[in-house]
C-alpha cells in the first residue's frame, strides 16, 4: 500500500508545478486524502509559500487537517523539522494542534509545547496534546491525564483515560473508559477494548455481561469479549450471548 501511495506522489512530483496546481485546487474539497497530498508536496518542496497555503487550509474542517499531518509522517522528519518546531511557537491553537501532532507521528517530544498545550482552553489542541501524552510516554503528565479524566470534553476524557493507562495507572483510566462505552461516547467501541484490558478479568467479565444484557451495548460487548481474549467469554459460557435462529 505504501509502495502505491508512494508511486501517485511520485506522479504529482514529476509533474512538477503542475501537480503542485492540482493538489493546491484539490484543497477545496477539504478531505484528507487531498491536504495529504498537497502536504507533502509542499513540506517536500521546501517552499515557505507552498507550506503556507497548505497550513492555511488545515485550520479548517478536522478531516483536512488529519490529512496535512499525515504528510507530515510521510515526509522524513528532517526535512519538516523547521516547519513543525515554528508551528509549536504560534499564537494560533489549530497550528501548534498540528505542530504537536507533527512532531508525536514521529515519535518525538515537543517538550514544554505539550506540557502547556495539555492543559489549554482550546479543546481540539488539549485533546491532541493529551493524546500525544501517552503516545510519548510523558510521566511527568501523568497527574494531568489524571485531572483531565473529569474534562468536560468527551474527547479529552478518552484521550486522557487512555493516555493514563498507557501511563501505567490503568485503576484510573477504566471508570472513564467503561463510562464512554457504555453511553456510546466518543470512540465507543475502542474505550470498550481499552477497558477490558485495564480491568482485572474477573471484573471485565462481569462488567460484559452488563453490556450483553443490553441490545443497545451488545455489539460492544462482542468487541470486548474479543479485546479481552478469554475463551471462556468467546464461546459464551460464563455470558449468556443471545441466541439468534
Amino acid at each position: 500500500m505504501d509502495d502505491r501511495v508512494e508511486a501517485r506522489i511520485d506522479g504529482l512530483r514529476v509533474a512538477e508545478e503542475a501537480g503542485w496546481e492540482l493538489c493546491r485546487e484539490a484543497l477545496n474539497h477539504q478531505e484528507a486524502g487531498e491536504g495529504f497530498a498537497a502536504g507533502v508536496l509542499a513540506l517536500e518542496s521546501g517552499d515557505k509559500a507552498k507550506v503556507d497555503v497548505v497550513l492555511e487550509a488545515a485550520v479548517g474542517p478536522p478531516e483536512l487537517a488529519s490529512g496535512v499531518v499525515s504528510a507530515f509522517g510521510w515526509v522524513p522528519f528532517e526535512r519538516t523539522a523547521s516547519v513543525s518546531s515554528s508551528l509549536l511557537a504560534g499564537s494560533s491553537p489549530s497550528l501548534r494542534r498540528i505542530g504537536i501532532a507533527a512532531h508525536a507521528i514521529h515519535r518525538l517530544d515537543p517538550g514544554e509545547a505539550l506540557s502547556r498545550a495539555v492543559a489549554d482552553e482550546d479543546v481540539a489542541l488539549r485533546a491532541r496534546a493529551l493524546r500525544a501524552a501517552g503516545k510519548l510516554g510523558r510521566m511527568d503528565l501523568l497527574g494531568r491525564t489524571r485531572s483531565s479524566l473529569q474534562d468536560e470534553d468527551q474527547p479529552c476524557r478518552f484521550f486522557a483515560a487512555r493516555s493514563t493507562a498507557l501511563l501505567g495507572d490503568r485503576a484510573s483510566a477504566a471508570p472513564g473508559l467503561c463510562a464512554l462505552s457504555e453511553t456510546g461516547g466518543f470512540r465507543a467501541s475502542e474505550a470498550c477494548a481499552l477497558a477490558v484490558r485495564c480491568l482485572p478479568v474477573a471484573t471485565a467479565q462481569k462488567w460484559l455481561e452488563t453490556l450483553v444484557r443490553r441490545p443497545e451495548t451488545l455489539r460492544l460487548a462482542v468487541v470486548g469479549a474479543g479485546a479481552l481474549g478469554e475463551p471462556s467469554v468467546a464461546y459464551g459460557s460464563s455470558i449468556g450471548w443471545p441466541h439468534r435462529s
